[in-house]
């Protein structure tokens, strides 16, 4: 049960095997019911992620099957030659 008007952060279960480091896509999984987009670690099997009820009522939730983008954690900035703050001149 998701208390009306909060933000729950739930333990969900991911798949054996799976690489660490995922993205959630922010979803509406029903009216008022809101996956917020994350960074999450795979941890014991399971993902934290931050589910939030904008309703005014209390909502009964199954436990949600997420679809997860595995993050590149191989970044490539070679191409970067110099790196300033914004608006920052040379």
């Amino acid at each position: 049960m998701l208390p009306p008007r909060t933000e729950n952060i739930l333990k969900i279960p991911g798949l054996p095997g799976s690489p660490l480091i995922w993205i959630i896509d922010k979803c509406e999984m029903r009216e008022g019911v809101v996956i917020a987009a994350s960074l999450t670690e795979v941890a014991d099997v399971c993902v934290m992620t931050s589910i939030l009820n904008t309703n005014d009522r209390e909502v009964e939730m199954q436990e949600p099957l997420l679809q997860l983008d595995e993050v590149d954690l191989a970044w490539d900035i070679s191409h970067i030659t110099e790196l300033r703050p914004q608006g920052q001149e040379r």
